[in-house]
């Protein structure tokens, strides 16, 4: 699991990012969810922030990311937002 604030930086990441986005939790607090997009899924990745924003939850989102080393990566999302 992993939590965003409303700009998409990373507040908070379990193990599992390692095998998501090839670093460490520690080395990717802070850092925006938007740096690692595969760059075809920038407009909808966007998209998904702002319905996010606006209906306080987004269920079964999938985005094409690429991980620190390049690797493509296909991740499905459930978020909400979390006061």
């Amino acid at each position: 699991s992993l939590f965003l604030d409303s700009q998409g930086r990373f507040t908070y990441l379990n193990n599992g990012a390692l095998d998501i986005f090839g670093l460490q939790p520690k080395d990717l607090l802070g850092r925006c969810f938007f740096d690692f997009e595969a760059r075809p899924s920038h407009f909808s990745n966007r998209r998904f922030l702002s319905m996010l924003r606006r209906h306080g939850e987004v269920k079964n989102y999938i985005t094409h990311l690429l991980s620190a080393d390049g690797s493509d990566r296909w991740v499905g999302i459930n978020a909400r937002v979390s006061h």
